[in-house]
């Protein structure tokens, strides 16, 4: 398998009267991550796409990035 690029981008020109969440299915939850996740979300980056991910890389791109705002992941049953 080659290695891939993903770069997923959700933006709204501005944050003025966003919409109404939609809730999640049962069983399901939403909550940001931070460098506390960074060893976990290694692991499952480096199984998803299966390429090299570590803590360095997870936090240069994604937890301590200046270019990310924030990152979040859905979790279902914990």
């Amino acid at each position: 398998m080659t290695a891939q690029s993903v770069n997923i981008s959700m933006l709204r020109p501005h944050l003025h009267d966003p919409p109404e969440p939609r809730p999640l299915p049962e069983g399901y939850t939403l909550r940001s991550l931070g460098h506390e996740d960074e060893p976990q979300l290694a692991r499952l980056l480096g199984v998803a796409f299966d390429e090299a991910w570590d803590e360095r890389r997870v936090a240069s791109t994604l937890t301590r990035a200046p270019d990310v705002r924030a990152v979040y992941g859905v979790f279902w049953h914990g």
